[in-house]
């Protein structure tokens, strides 16, 4: 007669060089990989050297991933842990393997029935055979897993940074530009320390893996501890909030309180910032003054724009731009913008004057084109020097305006992060 033994789980074989093979999950750590020192070892070029493995807790069975590279699937879905209910299929490479609560083990065979004569002796031998073995069994379990088994000791997890109300500083306030933000924090545990996972702002944004610190690596100390260092990246200033949860190899946890830190831009990088929105407009504003009086003095030395609506834009555009100078002067720039601005306010400067000789060649040959019977030889001298002098600081104002023009990009570009274009003289 036979009689079918149950055990706790198994894993079942279905397809891939091991198909039909059964393997009991019969101790608290089981790995699988393709190398030969895994408990369960895999021939399969997809999985990797060591890619997963089955912790028993109680009657609950943990599936983790080691970070293999084609990943460790579980009903269809990439899981890095997951805990296996009966029949779920794991599909791992070109593997496929059936999860089953309460294993099935081999046949054994019974013994058949003694003769009426010997059958009293017969069982009270089996009664006391089955019985050491029962005992040797028990303390055999004992022994290799229930004490070694249990571990009901939670982890310790602590942050050494960022601290306490501790504010880091942007260097640079444009959308997109991004801070790090030193993580560093100590785990320890009693037997062994998984991982410990950061979470920033209620959400999970690091799980680090201990190395130092798990249950097989062999330390001197009472207690496997490691120190972790890692680092956060935002593009975005504020209050954030910063917690750490530990797990040991039993799957024991343990949380940190949540320490508050600041991101913020840095008091002279916003004041730089805000200087830098206010002298923009500006510039556009010098800008449209500039080709305005362009356009004027070229059509009316064109003859297409009467000489005296010319007078009238060079005025126009004159007073714009004292307007703009008195409000530049009373400006105070950051230490690295004030050079720039002098040589803006010189750029105005010249262009007033440019402005002011041009409204007086206008007027002169005004003069000359309304009385072109009455001819004095003064005007005609007056205005062609009125025109050296607009062509002498349009130049001035051109060799203001590049001067500024480059010291005022190099600087936006390093208030904003951007790195430099190449040197056009080399």
């Amino acid at each position: 007669m036979n009689a079918i033994q149950t055990a706790g789980a198994e894993l079942v074989v279905e397809t891939g060089a091991l198909a039909g093979m059964r393997f009991l999950l019969d101790r608290q750590l089981i790995t699988i990989g393709r190398a030969g020192d895994n408990d369960i070892q895999l021939d399969d070029e997809m999985v990797s050297k060591n890619h997963c493995r089955i912790i028993t807790q109680g009657d609950n069975f943990l599936i983790e991933d080691l970070a293999s590279s084609n990943g460790t699937i579980v009903n269809g879905d990439q899981v890095n842990t997951h805990m296996l209910q009966n029949d779920d299929k794991l599909f791992l490479g070109q593997t496929t393997l059936t999860f089953r609560k309460a294993a099935t083990t081999v046949p054994v065979a019974v013994a058949a029935a003694a003769p009426k004569s010997r059958k009293k002796s017969i069982w009270i031998a089996v009664g006391i055979l089955g019985g050491l073995v029962l005992v040797a069994v028990g303390v055999v379990f004992l022994l290799f897993v229930v004490l070694q088994a249990k571990d009901d000791i939670k982890p310790n997890v602590s942050l050494k940074a960022p601290t306490v109300g501790q504010v880091l500083e942007m260097n640079m306030p444009i959308q997109g530009q991004k801070v790090q933000v030193p993580i560093a924090l100590t785990g320890s545990d009693n037997k062994g320390l998984d991982r410990v996972e950061v979470y920033i702002n209620n959400n999970v944004v690091q799980t680090l893996k201990a190395v130092k610190s798990r249950r097989e690596v062999k330390t001197s100390g009472p207690e496997k501890t490691e120190d972790f260092t890692t680092s956060w990246e935002t593009t975005s200033p504020g209050e954030y909030s910063i917690r750490l949860k530990a797990y040991d190899w039993k799957g024991n946890t343990d949380e940190s309180a949540p320490v508050t830190f600041k991101i913020q831009h840095a008091a002279a990088v916003v004041a730089a910032n805000l200087y830098c929105q206010q002298l923009d407009p500006m510039i556009n504003e010098f800008v449209v003054g500039h080709n305005k009086f362009s356009s004027a003095y070229t059509k009316a030395g064109e003859g297409t724009m009467p000489y005296l609506d010319a007078t009238q834009v060079f005025g126009e555009v004159g007073q714009q731009r004292r307007s703009l100078l008195d409000r530049l002067n009373r400006m105070t720039p950051p230490v690295q913008f004030a050079h720039a601005q002098q040589l803006f306010a010189a750029q105005i400067e010249s262009a007033i004057k440019a402005d002011d000789a041009a409204a007086s060649w206008a007027g002169y040959m005004y003069g000359m084109q309304q009385n072109p019977y009455y001819y004095d030889p003064s005007y005609s001298a007056y205005a062609a020097s009125s025109k050296e002098q607009v062509k002498s600081y349009s130049s001035e104002t051109q060799g203001y305006g590049a001067q500024f023009q480059q010291e005022y990009n190099q600087l936006r570009q390093i208030q904003l992060g951007i790195p430099p274009g190449p040197n056009p003289n080399g």
